[in-house]
């Protein structure tokens, strides 16, 4: 795929998006990877970690996860399995099922706490997965 391709979508920065929006499961694990930890750096970037899930992302979390280990972003990695654990071990994987879970959080100040007061500490996370995924895709021939 490439620019003028059929395919190809001017939204999509980068050929590993076009390739995932068509069929993530042809994903190579090293695309998988680049995929999964880029969308993870935006989102927290844009409207913190919790937006990962509720942007239609939560469905690779657990591809997520085994990408931030893999790269060694351990801080990433404990911030979205703390996410995880909020919806009791099981993240929903449609939008719906994720909204039904979060309004139940509204009256929660541990929950509020854990999603909306780590500003900080988030972007700290996704800086240093995104100094670890450069490193990796590079290695893994992929241009960041």
């Amino acid at each position: 795929m490439k620019q003028g391709d059929a395919t190809f979508s001017p939204v999509q920065s980068h050929l590993i998006e076009a390739k995932a929006a068509i069929d993530y499961s042809s994903l190579t694990e090293p695309e998988r990877v680049w995929f999964t930890v880029t969308r993870y750096i935006f989102c927290v970037r844009d409207g913190g970690l919790i937006s990962y899930y509720y942007n239609g992302y939560a469905k690779h979390v657990d591809d997520l996860v085994a990408a931030l280990e893999l790269i060694g972003a351990e801080s990433a990695r404990v911030q979205v399995l703390a996410i995880n654990n909020l919806y009791g071990g099981r993240v929903p994987k449609t939008l719906n099922e994720l909204n039904a879970v979060i309004d139940g959080w509204a009256d929660s100040p541990v929950i509020d706490r854990i999603v909306n007061d780590n500003g900080d500490a988030d972007l700290a996370a996704a800086a240093e997965a995104e100094e670890l995924l450069n490193y990796y895709a590079r290695k893994q021939g992929i241009e960041p």
